[in-house]
């Protein structure tokens, strides 16, 4: 069963045996010969479209590209039949048609298409694939700088990369800052915990992240801001090989799918941001100037009472080393005193040694005189 076509520009019925024409961009977008050959349209073809010619089965079948159908000539007109109509009028030509909400990146309202979707989707995931994050489906305030040096944006105009290195990349610092400016641009975000630091100085912290729709949102604010700025960094990021969910790359985007100006109010909008937000961020810088400042006097008075506790106890040891000095010498001279009573007692020892030995020759001596004694009694009787 061969479903009915009809033509979409002027929904005539379309037959089999018919010559029709479809268009490679559009879906399911037919056209009868005659109005591709007028140039008419409808909904969001435009005549630029790379379109394909069917032909029907009996005639021979080609498959080939078709230039866009260039508008029909005027009538000739001269000075002798001005006023009259030629017999076989030609339809005016068409107006030069603007790009529609399809081809452009953003619709009447400044909503994003689905162009910029996929656009921003794509780019969502590669900034979290190149620089990952704790989750992949939220981008931190440190991706968002990285983002930002990968469109090319200094860093003097890169706020988020201005905030990590003026507050010494302090998340304590830097996220109530990005918070803020998400609120002040009505950027959509959540904010998750995280800790940092560590040892006893670990801070528990709400850090402000984005989802696909924030960051869709976010590149929503750098179109309206600078159209001209935003054509050529999203040109730089799909130069970086950026695809899409299907892996197919992404061409080289028109001027045309950006706005022409900048979008007043918005800008406007932004510059009283901006202010502000300077006005913040120059505080911040103060208060932890003033804070580092205060940090430093606490610090060099805990080194200045550290060397002078130092001091004293390097002169309370030498104190102990001289007492221990005069302690050292005193048992030298008990030793020496000992070493002299213990040579005395030596020579006692060896004195009295001598005199009982002196003792026992005497007493030997009187035995030997009172033996010859008794020997000579014992003679005279």
């Amino acid at each position: 069963m061969i479903t009915a076509l009809t033509c979409n520009a002027c929904s005539t019925p379309l037959s089999p045996t018919e010559t029709r024409v479809i268009c490679r961009v559009c879906a399911n977008y037919d056209l009868c010969s005659n109005c591709h050959t007028l140039g008419r349209s409808s909904d969001s073809h435009e005549v630029q479209h790379e379109t394909l010619i069917l032909y029907p089965p009996t005639s021979i079948s080609r498959d080939y590209h078709v230039p866009p159908a260039p508008p029909p000539p005027l009538p000739p007109r001269s000075g002798n039949n001005i006023g009259e109509t030629s017999p076989h009028p030609c339809p005016a030509p068409l107006a030069a048609r603007i790009p529609t909400a399809a081809s452009k990146l953003l619709s009447s309202n400044n909503t994003p298409t689905r162009r910029l979707k996929d656009l921003s989707d794509a780019v969502f995931a590669h900034v979290s694939r190149t620089y990952p994050g704790a989750n992949q489906h939220l981008l931190n305030p440190g991706q968002i700088s990285n983002f930002y040096e990968l469109t090319g944006k200094p860093l003097k105009e890169n706020s988020f990369g201005l905030w990590i290195n003026e507050a010494d990349g302090g998340p304590n610092n830097t996220d109530p800052e990005v918070a803020h400016l998400y609120d002040r641009l009505g950027i959509e975000y959540s904010l998750i915990t995280r800790v940092t630091g560590g040892g006893s100085q670990v801070a528990i912290n709400r850090m402000p992240v984005l989802s696909h729709r924030g960051f869709r949102q976010l590149l929503v604010c750098e179109i309206l801001e600078d159209p001209g700025h935003a054509h050529s960094f999203f040109n730089r990021l799909v130069r970086l090989a950026i695809v899409d969910d299907s892996g197919r790359a992404f061409g080289e985007l028109p001027r045309g799918m950006f706005p022409a100006e900048p979008d007043p109010a918005f800008v406007a909008k932004v510059a009283a941001v901006t202010d502000e937000l300077c006005a913040r961020v120059k505080a911040l810088i103060a208060r932890l100037k003033r804070e580092k400042e205060e940090k430093d006097r606490r610090e060099w008075a805990m080194v200045q009472e550290a060397l002078a506790q130092r001091e004293r106890e390097k002169e309370e040891a030498q104190r102990e080393w001289a007492l221990a000095q005069e302690a050292l010498a005193l048992q030298e001279m008990e030793f020496a005193q000992m070493a002299q009573i213990e040579m005395h007692r030596a020579n006692l020892e060896a004195m009295c040694a001598m005199n009982e030995k002196n003792l026992a020759n005497l007493h030997y001596g009187n035995q030997l005189t009172l033996q010859a004694d008794q020997n000579a009694l014992s003679y005279i009787e």
